[in-house]
């Protein structure tokens, strides 16, 4: 699968729209929500420019990420994640995608 370099944000986008696996710092057994899941999810919502989010279990923060391109600087997502060191890792993600 073909990708490119989102040279704004700094994250890799494959040939679906959403930010590779691969890119997403992860740990073993922590969830995450692969690509085609992700790309299917955004498709079914959309359009999200500007709205208002609520995610509960966000995981390392893979959906968030997507979900924060999405909604652009208009929209605001609030994530839930339960667990601190999965927390912490989603917040890295999110902070490494420059979306925080």
């Amino acid at each position: 699968m073909s990708s490119k370099e989102d040279s704004e944000r700094g994250t890799v986008v494959s040939r679906r729209g959403v930010v590779v696996d691969d890119w997403f710092e992860r740990s073993e057994r922590m969830p995450m929500t692969m690509a085609p899941i992700r790309s299917l999810v955004l498709a079914i919502l959309a359009p999200l420019e500007g709205a208002r989010i609520l995610e509960v279990g966000c995981g390392i923060g893979a959906m968030t990420v997507e979900l924060l391109r999405a909604v652009g600087k208009k929209g605001h997502v609030t994530s839930l994640e339960p667990t601190a060191l999965v927390a912490s890792v989603a917040q890295r993600n999110i902070d490494r995608s420059g979306l925080s």
